[in-house]
C-alpha cells in the first residue's frame, strides 16, 4: 500500500484568480489532503460567490447536470474526465454532495475549489444532506473531522449555508426547474423561492423543507388500483410522504399545474436512488408527450452495494441525454475510519471470550470421576458444555459502543467487488455491450474523451427536437435487479428525516463546546 502524499499547501494549489483543478484531483485520488489554510482559502471564497447568488438561480444551454454523489469522490472524478474544463458547457450539481460514501470531504473542495476558479460555469444547488442535521446522524461530520478537524467542519457548514436552492434552466426545448426534492403546496409561483431565508439549518417543515425532501408519487401502486382509484390517483396534487418521515409527495395534478403557472416544459431532480441512474415520470398518462418530471442519480453502486449505474444529463439547445456510468473501484476505509486496532479489539475479544468458555468448560468437566468405577468419562468438547451446576465462567467484557448513528445497508449486503472477474450478470460489466455512438455525436467541447477507448458508457435515453403533440413519446423500461430492490428495501429506514439535532447530540453525548 503506497503512502498518500504530502498536504499541499495553498500556494500549491493557487493559479491565476482560481486554482489548479488537476492539480486538486490528481492529489485526492492518491488519498492526499489539503493544508488546513488551503480548504479554508476554498471554503470562504466559495462561500462569498455563492452568498452573492438568489436562492433561485438561471442557468443557459449547453449544460451537464449531476444528481446526487453522495461521497463517491472516486465516481465523479471518473464521470468529469469527460467533460474537461475551461469550456463554454455549464455544470450544475443538485446536491447531495456528502454522507453515505467515505469521500465527501473530497467532493466538497473539488466542487467549491471549481465554483472559484468557473464561476460563471459551475453551479452548485443545496440538498437535503447539506445540512448539520444529516451531517451528524451520517457520516460526513464524523470524516470531515477525522481528516480536518472540527473547525473546518464548522467552515464546510457554513458554505453549505450559502447554497442557492433551486435553478431554472433555459433552452429551445423550453425552461426546466431543476431542484433536489421537488416542488410543494407552499410554492405558488417561482418568486416565492426568493422570498424565505436560506443562510440557515433547513427546517422540518414549509417551502425550504418541500424543495429538498419532496418526492414524486410512487407510480409502481397504479396498476394495483381500480378503475374509480385510478381516475382519483390522477387527481392527487400533494399526499403525505410517508417515506421520508416529512415533506410531501407530489401526484400529476399537482405537477401539471405548477408547470402550466410557471411556463415550465418539465422538473430536473435528484434525492432517489435509481437502477439506471435516471427515470422519467409520465404519471400513468398516454396524453402526454414528454416526462412531467425526470429523476437523475449520478452515485454508481450506491453504498457499494445497489449495483445501479450512474447518470448525468447532457442539456443542449434542442438535445436532451442521459449518458450512464459504472462504478469505479475506490481505495477501502474501515466503519467509522477507525484503525485496524480499535476495529479488531472487539471481534479479539469475542474470540478470546469463546475460547475462555471452552478451556473452562474443559478444565471443569475433565476432572469429574465416575463414581462406580473411578474412571474418568470421556466426552467430546462442545460448543455447549452438558447440563450441570456451574458457576459462571469468568468472560472477558467487550468495549461498550456508542449508540448506532446512521444504519448502514452494508451491514445486511456484501459490498460488490469491482475488481473481480465473478458476477458476470452485474451492470458494470454489461455496460460495455450497451455501449452507444451517442458521445462521439456530440458537438466539441460538451463531451471530450481523456480515458481508454474501452471505457464503458452508454446512452440510456435521448431525445431531440421541440416537447410538443408530434414528438414521439420515449418508452423507458428499467431492469429489475433483485440485488437493487433488496438493498433499496433494507435501506428505507435511512431515507427518513431523523430525529432533531439537538436530541441527536443528547442521545450521542456530543458537546459542541
Amino acid at each position: 500500500m503506497s503512502t498518500p502524499p504530502a498536504d499541499l499547501t495553498l500556494e500549491d494549489i493557487q493559479l491565476n484568480d482560481g486554482y489548479d483543478i488537476d492539480k486538486i484531483m490528481d492529489h485526492f485520488k492518491k488519498e492526499g489532503r489539503l493544508e488546513k489554510k488551503a480548504v479554508s482559502d476554498i471554503l470562504k471564497r466559495a462561500a462569498k460567490l455563492l452568498a452573492a447568488e438568489p436562492n433561485l438561480i438561471e442557468v443557459e444551454a449547453p449544460c451537464v447536470i449531476f444528481g446526487d454523489l453522495h461521497g463517491q469522490f472516486y465516481d465523479l472524478a471518473n464521470i468529469l474526465l469527460d467533460y474537461p474544463q475551461p469550456s463554454e458547457t455549464h455544470m450544475l450539481f443538485l446536491g447531495d454532495y456528502v454522507d453515505r460514501g467515505y469521500f465527501g470531504s473530497e467532493n466538497v473542495l473539488l466542487l467549491m475549489a471549481m465554483k472559484v476558479t468557473y464561476p460563471q460555469r459551475m453551479h452548485l444547488l443545496r440538498g437535503n444532506h447539506e445540512c448539520r442535521l444529516l451531517t451528524t446522524y451520517f457520516n460526513f461530520r464524523q470524516e470531515c473531522c477525522f481528516k480536518y478537524g472540527d473547525h473546518i467542519y464548522n467552515e464546510v457548514m457554513k458554505t453549505f449555508d450559502c447554497l442557492p436552492i433551486c435553478a431554472l434552466l433555459h433552452s429551445e426545448l423550453g425552461k426546466f426547474f431543476c431542484v433536489h426534492g421537488g416542488i410543494s403546496p407552499n410554492l405558488n409561483s417561482l418568486q416565492d423561492i426568493n422570498k424565505f431565508n436560506r443562510f440557515r439549518e433547513p427546517p422540518g417543515a414549509g417551502l425550504f423543507c418541500d424543495l429538498l425532501w419532496s418526492d414524486p408519487i410512487d407510480e409502481s401502486i397504479y396498476s394495483k388500483l381500480t378503475d374509480k382509484q385510478k381516475e382519483e390517483w390522477q387527481h392527487i396534487t400533494f399526499t403525505e410522504n410517508k417515506v421520508r418521515g416529512c415533506s410531501y409527495c407530489y401526484g400529476f395534478q399537482g405537477v401539471d399545474e405548477f408547470l402550466k403557472k410557471n411556463e415550465i416544459t418539465s422538473i430536473i431532480r435528484a434525492h432517489e436512488v435509481q437502477k439506471e441512474g435516471c427515470n422519467l415520470h409520465y404519471f400513468n398518462r398516454d396524453d402526454i408527450t414528454h416526462p412531467l418530471v425526470m429523476t437523475l442519480f449520478t452515485s454508481p453502486n450506491y453504498c457499494d452495494v445497489y449495483d445501479n449505474d450512474g447518470a448525468v444529463l447532457v442539456l443542449l439547445d434542442n438535445e436532451l441525454s442521459f449518458l450512464s456510468y459504472n462504478a469505479v473501484p475506490h481505495p477501502f476505509w474501515l466503519p467509522k475510519f477507525q484503525n485496524g486496532i480499535s476495529y479488531s479489539l472487539p471481534i479479539f475479544c469475542d474470540t478470546l471470550n469463546a475460547v475462555a468458555k471452552k478451556v473452562y468448560a474443559f478444565s471443569l468437566y475433565s476432572d469429574f470421576v465416575d463414581e462406580d468405577d473411578d474412571k474418568p468419562i470421556k466426552f467430546a468438547l462442545q460448543d455447549e458444555p452438558p447440563k450441570k451446576e456451574i458457576k459462571a465462567p469468568v468472560v472477558i467484557n467487550k468495549p461498550i459502543e456508542k449508540p448506532k448513528k446512521g444504519i448502514s445497508v452494508e451491514d445486511f449486503l456484501q459490498p460488490l467487488d469491482l475488481n473481480s472477474t465473478e458476477n458476470d450478470n452485474n451492470s458494470f460489466r454489461k455496460a460495455a455491450s450497451r455501449s452507444r455512438s451517442f458521445v462521439d455525436r456530440l458537438p466539441s467541447g460538451i463531451v471530450q474523451r481523456k480515458r481508454p477507448e474501452n471505457r464503458p458508457r452508454c446512452c440510456t435515453f435521448s431525445m431531440k427536437g421541440q416537447f410538443n403533440s408530434t414528438f414521439d413519446r420515449f418508452s423507458f423500461t428499467i431492469t429489475a435487479s433483485p440485488r437493487f430492490e433488496e438493498a433499496k428495501t433494507k435501506d428505507a429506514e435511512n431515507e427518513k428525516r431523523p430525529a432533531e439535532l439537538e436530541d441527536l447530540k443528547k442521545q450521542w453525548g456530543i458537546d459542541d463546546n
